[in-house]
C-alpha cells in the first residue's frame, strides 16, 4: 500500500472512532424514538465507535487506492451516517428522513468535490444515474413486497448508496446491491432454520443494505494489499 492509503486508513480509524464515540451517547439517548416506541426493548450501542472506526479505515484506504486521498477522506467520513443509520435501523426497524435525507445530500456534496478535484464529471454523472436506478429498483420492490421485508426508508437509503457505488461505475452498484440481499437472505436463512422465524418475522433489512454497499467500497483494498 501507498503512503497515502495508509495515511488515510489511519485518519478513518481515528476519525471514526471519535465519530462513534460521541455519537453514542446521542444514540443512548434515544432520540431516534417515536413515542409508542419508548418501551422497546433497549439494544446496546457499545459496538458503533468500533464499527465506524473500521469501516472509515477500511473504505478510506480502499477508495484511496482508487481515486486519490481526497475520495479516500470523503467515504471515509461518510461511512459515520451510514453506520448511525444501520444501529438506528437495528433498534427500532425503522430509518429516520433526518438521517437518510442529509446523508444523500453530503454523499452528492463530497462527490461533487471529488469530481473537481479529478476532473472526471462522468463518474459524477454515472453515480447520479446509478442513485436514480437504485432508487427506482428498491420502490419497485417495495411496492411488490407490500411493506413485508422493505420499507420507504429502505427506499429513501437506497439512492445514497447507488450514488456511493455507482461513482466507481455500473458494476459496482450492482455487485453492492446484490451483496446486501445476499446478506439478508442468509440472515433469514439463519433465523428460519434456528430461531423459527417466520415471513411476518421483522427483520432490519437497512443494515444489510448498507453492509453490502461498504464490503463492495472497501473491496479494492484487497487489490492494493495483494500488490505489495
Amino acid at each position: 500500500m501507498t503512503a497515502s492509503t495508509i495515511g488515510v486508513a489511519a485518519a478513518g480509524l481515528i476519525g471514526g472512532l471519535l465519530a462513534g464515540l460521541m455519537l453514542t451517547p446521542r444514540l443512548t439517548t434515544l432520540g431516534h424514538r417515536y413515542a409508542d416506541e419508548v418501551d422497546v426493548r433497549v439494544m446496546s450501542f457499545r459496538w458503533v465507535p468500533v464499527v465506524t472506526a473500521l469501516a472509515a479505515g477500511l473504505v478510506g484506504a480502499a477508495q484511496t487506492s482508487v481515486g486519490g486521498i481526497v475520495q479516500g477522506l470523503v467515504y471515509a467520513a461518510l461511512t459515520v451516517p451510514l453506520i448511525v443509520l444501520a444501529a438506528i435501523d437495528l433498534d427500532v426497524h425503522r430509518l429516520p428522513d433526518r438521517w437518510t435525507g442529509p446523508t444523500f445530500v453530503a454523499a452528492l456534496a463530497g462527490l461533487l468535490v471529488v469530481s473537481i478535484v479529478r476532473h472526471q464529471w462522468h463518474s459524477l454523472l454515472i453515480a447520479v444515474c446509478c442513485a436514480a436506478g437504485v432508487a427506482l429498483f428498491y420502490l419497485i420492490i417495495a411496492l411488490i413486497a407490500g411493506g413485508q421485508g422493505f420499507g420507504l426508508g429502505d427506499v429513501k437509503l437506497s439512492p445514497t448508496l447507488g450514488l456511493l457505488l455507482g461513482f466507481n461505475g455500473v458494476a459496482q452498484a450492482v455487485l453492492g446491491v446484490f451483496a446486501g440481499f445476499l446478506s439478508g437472505a442468509v440472515l433469514a436463512i439463519i433465523l428460519i432454520l434456528f430461531r423459527g422465524a417466520t415471513r411476518k418475522t421483522a427483520i432490519s433489512f437497512g443494515p444489510h443494505m448498507i453492509l453490502g454497499a461498504l464490503l463492495v467500497l472497501a473491496l479494492p483494498l484487497v487489490g492494493a494489499v495483494s500488490q505489495h
